[in-house]
């Protein structure tokens, strides 16, 4: 397999921007998807 992806590429993207506090999902803050243990919905 040579190159990345489209959804590697994306996953990079997405990571950047949450990263930097630019990445949005509603009615879940970045400090709330941090304090969420591992494995709970």
């Amino acid at each position: 397999m040579t190159g990345l992806t489209e959804e590697t590429a994306y996953d990079r993207v997405r990571l950047a921007q949450w990263r930097a506090g630019e990445a949005r999902l509603p009615g879940l803050s970045r400090r709330g998807l941090l304090r969420r243990p591992a494995g709970s919905r």
